[in-house]
């Protein structure tokens, strides 16, 4: 990848994380999503639990809006604690997931 492709990479990002930010979502919602993402084991099942509670109550106050935005964070947050080649799975997954390709 070059330079010349950063900016437009950038550019949609930034328009992904805004449509994510403005999308609220609601608990049984994120319930949902937390299950179709062990289903496609974009994290393992036993961290369905721990990512709706980090959706209930963040760890960063900013993430408190309850958003698509909140709970993809939600996500990367309990996907610190994997080893770099299941984080990046469980990254690649969820992009996917939310329509972040």
């Amino acid at each position: 990848m070059g330079f010349d492709q950063l900016a437009p990479q950038y550019d949609r990002l930034e328009t992904n994380i805004e449509r994510m930010k403005g999308k609220s979502l609601s608990l049984d919602a994120a319930r949902l999503l937390a299950v179709k993402a062990a289903e496609l084991d974009a994290i393992p099942s036993c961290d369905v639990v721990p990512v709706l509670k980090e959706y209930r109550s963040p760890w960063h106050e900013e993430f408190s809006p309850r958003t698509v935005w909140s709970l993809f964070n939600a996500f990367t947050e309990l996907a610190k604690k994997y080893s770099p080649p299941r984080a990046d799975k469980c990254y690649r997954r969820l992009a996917s997931m939310f329509d972040l390709n």
